[in-house]
């Protein structure tokens, strides 16, 4: 079988904890890449999160308050407004991109890792594929694309939707290049392990 390792470093933290005949398939991570929720959204689908909701009046905001600033009313009161405005919509956006490249997935031929971080920590989950009843794919316009894994029975996972910066309670991969591609390995993976 064909090894698809995208990711050196987890390939070598996965490796020494396999059990006894697990053997990693692939593995990889969400596009690394800074991105502003009010540019995924276009490149997603028309869902508005409130933290675009907040990038877009901010922009209008700033809009307003640079024209002013240009017709000659400079006030610090304005200037430090603004500079707050940006400040407010920019922490969460390098929060969620600091996740984002943080995060990262693996199949082996039992079960799939999910790595994903909590403020300062990993938090690794881990699927066996004998739970998993179906998987999914979206593709997004940008080439890349959100896997859906969807198990049995419930299980307590916590991913990130890292275009909306919302929290999912199911296990998904998200932004993986040639999402369509991994799906199907995944799925070749359920059943070579139901037989």
């Amino acid at each position: 079988m064909k090894h698809e390792i995208l990711d050196d470093d987890l390939f070598r933290d996965i490796s020494s904890k396999l059990s006894q005949g697990e053997e990693l398939v692939w593995s990889g991570s969400p596009k690394k890449y800074f991105s502003l929720s009010i540019v995924e959204l276009f490149l997603r689908d028309t869902y508005v999160s409130a933290l675009s909701v907040s990038q877009i009046v901010t922009l209008v905001y700033s809009a307003v308050k640079i024209k002013t600033l240009l017709n000659g009313a400079l006030e610090i009161k304005s200037i430090l407004w603004l500079v707050l405005f940006w400040i407010i919509v920019l922490i969460p956006e390098v929060y969620k991109n600091h996740r984002k490249n943080r995060t990262r997935y693996a199949l082996t031929n039992q079960r799939v890792i999910i790595e994903t971080w909590s403020l300062l920590k990993p938090i690794v989950y881990e699927v066996p594929l004998g739970m998993i009843k179906d998987v999914r794919f979206e593709s997004y316009k940008n080439g890349y694309g959100m896997i859906y894994l969807m198990p049995d029975r419930l299980i307590s996972i916590k991913t990130r939707d890292f275009f909306a910066g919302r929290k999912r309670h199911y296990p998904t991969l998200e932004l993986i290049e040639d999402c369509e591609r991994v799906t199907k390995l995944i799925q070749q993976q359920i059943n070579l392990s139901n037989k």
